[in-house]
């Protein structure tokens, strides 16, 4: 274990001994033991918290933040800062995936760790730290019978110990209340409390929940009928117990946390149509949060089209050009999503290209999808002859790369209509599915798609889609790398 002393009253304990340079990176976790921001509940909310999650896959770290007579607004809020950053800093040498950070705490802790997802995200930053460059916000939140908020139900110990203050003031309690700072930017939440606690009622927990979900961010909540405050591994209840398993499955699953696996990465080709706008402000800084590749087929519209609809809603030559420059893959999907005789298929090929080379910019293609997903005999032999190297229907099949066609390539068009139904089906192939011999091929619209709603994919739902991928070891992937 490495001791590293923050300032006079505050120190990190770094779990990190065991790393060496030839294993796998692995989420971080940093603990917050509880206290009532009076104290340290190290031994049974600290070490034990260790011993147990570092078997599940994660690196620990474990925050002695000050407390007492030592701390004061909003110390304990720059100590749980310096942290992340520091952790994220030796991100290399300690074996952690900066990216995969995520924070527990219990009871005071609890709110620390809230605290850091909600209320740093709106405090100016030099408040907070002198770093100006290393990200401090969590990338999940695990709480713990955690005190939240600052109204009738809240903990008043607590309250009066984190603002060093024997009256609260109405602003201070409105301060403390994490359930109504919470912002777009604020991490997803996973909480469970007790029924029973009457030290911190479970409506802490619940409260917090209901406005994570009205505030569209994603939280999962567990409380459980019996239970004192300070649960911590359920003393003999078995479904309490359970809780540091459903932590890590939220990590996984919903959070997109990428834990060491022996298992080879399962390649998933993803793909999206149209050259919607949202492609380049929304889904791409989603793929690069996950490390997942994909092409984007780019279609040109008639006239007619923009007599019709809304230019803004596609992507500008400049913005096509920077998804090239992040290392995403640019395909054709026609000039005008015609397709017909030989010549006529050239003529849309060939202006798309012209374009994607010209104006944008970028390489001339080398994958194509058929418009409308049926696949066309005319514009295969176009296809050939000009050294395209794969081409995408719409056929609803695994992709199998030793018999298929390349040219004739199936794929599942996912939208929120189909969502759940294709989740379930690709989910229930896993156990048997060789993913050198099956490839899934996913095919997007607009994220969202005011234009084409009948392929529309909600944000919220497409980022929960990409983040069960990654946490489950998928491989996104470009046609290009097949």
């Amino acid at each position: 274990m490495k001791v590293i002393q923050l300032n006079e009253f505050a120190k990190l304990e770094c779990f990190v001994d065991d790393y060496s340079p030839d294993q796998q990176p692995s989420p971080a976790l940093l603990i917050l033991p509880g206290g009532g921001y009076g104290c340290i509940c190290y031994d049974t909310e600290g070490k034990p918290m260790v011993e147990r999650f570092s078997k599940m896959g994660l690196r620990c770290f474990v925050l002695h933040y000050r407390v007492g007579e030592n701390q004061t607004y909003p110390e304990a809020l720059r100590d749980g800062v310096e942290a992340i950053q520091l952790i994220r800093k030796n991100a290399a040498e300690w074996g952690v995936i900066p990216e995969n950070l995520a924070v527990v705490g219990f009871s005071a802790g609890g709110h620390l760790a809230a605290a850091l997802g909600t209320l740093c995200t709106k405090l100016p930053r030099e408040l907070l730290t002198d770093d100006a460059s290393t990200p401090y916000i969590p990338n999940a939140m695990l709480l713990s019978f955690a005190v939240l908020s600052g109204s009738e139900i809240g903990h008043v110990g607590s309250m009066k110990s984190f603002f060093h203050t024997k009256e609260l003031t109405e602003e201070q309690k409105e301060l403390f209340s994490l359930e109504k700072q919470i912002t777009d930017k604020t991490p997803p939440a996973f909480l469970w409390a007790t029924v029973e606690d009457q030290v911190v009622p479970f409506e802490n927990s619940s409260r917090f929940h209901l406005a994570m979900v009205k505030a569209k961010r994603t939280a999962e909540l567990h409380v459980y009928p019996v239970g004192v405050h300070g649960m911590q591994f359920g003393y003999g209840r078995n479904d309490i117990v359970r809780w540091p398993e459903q932590a890590v499955t939220f990590l996984k699953d919903t959070c997109g946390f990428k834990f060491p696996s022996e298992a080879p990465k399962k390649r998933i080709v993803l793909s999206f149509d149209d050259a919607v706008v949202n492609h380049c402000t929304f889904v791409a800084p989603v793929l690069k949060k996950y490390g997942f590749n994909a092409t984007f087929f780019i279609s040109g519209f008639d006239k007619k089209w923009y007599e019709e609809h809304n230019a803004e809603n596609l992507m500008t030559p400049e913005q096509i050009r920077s998804l090239h420059e992040q290392g995403f893959e640019i395909g054709n999907h026609t000039a005008t999503h015609n397709m017909g005789t030989k010549e006529e298929c050239e003529k849309e090929l060939d202006a798309m290209t012209e374009y994607l080379t010209k104006d944008c910019g970028v390489p001339a293609p080398i994958s194509f999808a058929y418009p409308g997903g049926p696949y066309s005999d005319e514009m295969a032999a176009v296809l050939k002859e000009r050294g395209y190297k794969y081409a995408r229907t719409c056929d609803e099949r695994f992709y199998q790369p030793a018999t298929d066609d390349p040219l004739k390539v199936p794929a599942f068009n996912i939208c929120y209509q189909t969502y759940f139904g294709y989740f379930s089906r690709i989910n229930k192939n896993l156990p048997s599915l060789n993913f050198d011999e099956n490839v899934p091929v996913f095919v997007f619209h607009g994220i969202p798609d005011v234009e084409h709603p009948w392929v529309n994919m909600d944000p919220y739902h497409f980022e929960h889609f990409i983040a069960f991928l990654a946490g489950n070891g998928y491989q996104g992937i470009a046609f290009k790398d097949l």
